[in-house]
């Protein structure tokens, strides 16, 4: 990430000139195209937004794009007002002078926590690729598996893009959420489109409070893991899990839809270029 925000400057700055651009990674050179009238980047991707200002001013519109659910989005970012956390900096300060310590210190006691990512031993790996039962890679081409006639359901964090490309192929999921948008997902494809499961006793700390939407209270402990593991299962292949195929068959098909001529993405993308391009 490091390395991509610093040679942003030069890139952009090689697009606004209207010049060929080589790409550092496979050295290919594209031809020109003319100067950038908008600029889609990630809200988060903060250098790559202050390079645009300081180039271009304020004369290349940025769009920021949002991969994630808005309720997250407003929860972290959003003013206090909406029900997000508010200014984050101002908090900051102020416990640096209630606590009369440092903003390193501050910093450290807020955002400082333990990784919460395993490591897979090669041990591991190579048992799992040998069993020819599954596959442990770095990288795969999701939406090629998604759309492989023999995958039934994707298990899942429920990360947006996740989600987005698992209804798009009309799979449905089963969610083991773990942090910022992916709960919110899981509940609403859950509960509400009728188009997957969320596992509840996967759960671990404050996970194991009460579950507001249908007050069940998680045990959290192995044997209530497998057994609801083989409830989801039982479920997968019956009458339940048939009629989430189905609900996930009909959302693919209004994505679909939506791209088709008349489709609100495909007016709202020929809006988009109407007003930038």
């Amino acid at each position: 990430m490091t390395v991509f925000a610093a040679s942003y400057a030069a890139a952009y700055q090689t697009l606004t000139k209207a010049e060929p651009i080589t790409c550092a990674e496979t050295s290919t050179t594209f031809e020109a195209v003319p100067t950038p009238s908008a600029i889609i980047v990630d809200f988060l991707n903060l250098p790559q937004r202050e390079t645009i200002r300081k180039l271009t001013g304020y004369s290349t519109p940025i769009i920021a794009w949002i991969p994630c659910g808005i309720s997250y989005f407003i929860r972290l970012w959003g003013p206090e007002s909406l029900g997000g956390l508010g200014d984050f900096g101002a908090k900051v300060d102020a416990e640096v002078l209630r606590t009369g310590t440092s903003l390193e210190d501050v910093a450290n006691e807020i955002l400082s926590h333990a990784s919460p990512f395993a490591q897979v031993s090669a041990e591991l790996s190579k048992k799992v690729n040998a069993s020819k039962l599954g596959l442990l890679a770095a990288w795969s081409p999701q939406q090629f598996i998604l759309n492989h006639q023999a995958t039934g359901w994707f298990f899942t964090h429920g990360g947006h893009g996740g989600v987005t490309e698992s209804l798009s192929s009309g799979i449905p999921l089963i969610f083991w959420p773990f942090k910022a948008d992916q709960p919110t997902a899981a509940a609403h494809v859950a509960e509400n489109l009728k188009a997957g499961i969320e596992l509840f006793e996967v759960r671990t700390g404050r996970g194991l409070q009460p579950i507001h939407r249908n007050g069940k209270i998680p045990k959290g402990t192995r044997e209530a893991v497998g057994e609801e593991i083989r409830r989801v299962l039982d479920i997968c292949g019956g009458k339940e899990g048939a009629e989430m195929r189905r609900n996930a068959e009909m959302i693919k098909a209004e994505m679909k839809k939506s791209w088709e001529e008349g489709g609100p993405a495909k007016l709202a993308m020929r809006q988009f270029l109407q007003d930038y391009a």
